[in-house]
């Protein structure tokens, strides 16, 4: 099974992002050259995390319950546009990028908690900084053109969205909780020479994709 879901999982995570800012850019808000770079390098580290939390679950052999919740999120969100895949690829990144961060910022916050409560000091301003700041900023970004698709959308649409995003929130919660509390340790994904070679390709092909739609724009 999980020889199965591995390779789906990653194609997943590297396709969708990428394919929903292209899709963005030619028929919706616009993105300059630094939010180009900005989105490759967020996109860039999303790809890699999500490579070694794949990597991490194929050497453990645990059966992956996380990636269930995700494939409800899909549905639903498959439900919200009536099975439109254009709209599917956009409303998936916009899911994607939002409830990952916000889940990630979270996290950050509750693990500074936990080492607050047991009189250590944590960096809260880092804190704020690297993890706070992004979702903040995302959520400040994409909500507006959410907003835009959605102005006139029945009720239920909204409770479906605000489902599958809260699905999403606590997936990322809950996936990287172990590493983030020590509890266990991500393995390495670029442990052969071609993963590596794939990567760096991968984060030069984003960045020459999003600058260049950025002109475009």
């Amino acid at each position: 099974m999980r020889r199965f879901l591995a390779p789906l999982q990653l194609a997943y995570h590297f396709i969708v992002p990428i394919a929903g800012c292209i899709l963005v850019q030619m028929d919706g808000p616009r993105f300059g050259p630094w939010g180009a770079l900005g989105i490759a390098i967020g996109l860039f580290v999303y790809s890699y995390l999500q490579w070694a939390l794949v990597a991490t679950e194929r050497l453990s052999g645990g059966a992956s319950r996380i990636w269930i919740l995700q494939l409800v999120g899909i549905v639903l969100i498959g439900v919200l546009v009536r099975a439109n895949w254009k709209d599917w690829i956009i409303e998936q990144m916009f899911l994607e990028a939002v409830s990952f961060s916000l889940g990630i910022a979270v996290l950050a916050l509750y693990k500074a908690g936990k080492e607050q409560h047991e009189k250590m000091k944590p960096p809260w301003f880092l804190i704020i900084l690297v993890f706070c700041l992004p979702a903040g900023l995302l959520v400040w970004y994409i909500l507006p053109a959410w907003l835009h698709r959605h102005s006139e959308a029945p009720t239920w649409e909204w409770l479906v969205f605000g489902l599958a995003f809260l699905i999403g929130v606590g997936t990322a919660f809950r996936t990287m909780k172990p590493f983030a509390m020590a509890d266990d340790h991500l393995v390495e994904p670029l442990d052969r020479g071609w993963k590596i070679g794939f990567i760096a390709v991968w984060l030069i092909f984003l960045l020459c994709v999003l600058v260049w739609l950025a002109d475009k724009g």
